[in-house]
């Protein structure tokens, strides 16, 4: 009984040091991201999905390249080109089988503007869709630095 009440407080523990070790990291990239100054925009996307599909990664595709593969909570961030560009999301793994990719999304870039998105997922009886959804500075910085257990469910 003993044995294992310690097997599970280190598992416990594991998990927790494994979690703060990997967002600090990725909260002090974007805060440091969000302060620099460009010339050219930034495109920023956050994934927040939740847990159906948490141990796959999403790439972010921003004008025909993968500019990252992300986890929960994760952000890629990539330069805009002046003009239209071009942003979609798609789940790898054997999640990404019955998940459709996010639609191809537009938008205008101007010099100096950064754009805002947040990756969710719509869970249906017969699998899931990734969708993409714009949203300000202060609402992205609320999902992207701010974490909570409650994201996960």
């Amino acid at each position: 009984m003993l044995n294992t009440l310690k097997l599970i407080l280190l598992l416990v523990l594991s998990l927790s040091l494994a979690s703060c070790s990997s967002s600090s990291k990725n909260k002090r990239q974007v805060s440091l991201q969000l302060q620099d100054e460009v010339t050219s925009g930034r495109l920023f996307v956050v994934r927040n999905t939740g847990s159906p599909g948490i141990l796959n990664k999403i790439s972010v595709i921003h004008n025909g390249k993968n500019v990252g593969d992300i986890g929960m909570k994760e952000t890629s961030v990539s330069n805009s080109v002046e003009g239209v560009n071009y942003l979609t999301a798609s789940m790898n793994g054997l999640a990404g089988i019955s998940t459709r990719d996010a639609p191809i999304l537009t938008y205008d870039s101007t010099l100096g503007q950064n754009r805002f998105f947040v990756i969710r997922l719509l869970l249906k009886s017969n699998g899931a869709d990734l969708y993409l959804v714009e949203v300000n500075e202060r609402q992205f910085k609320s999902v992207a630095l701010n974490s909570s257990w409650m994201d996960y469910l």
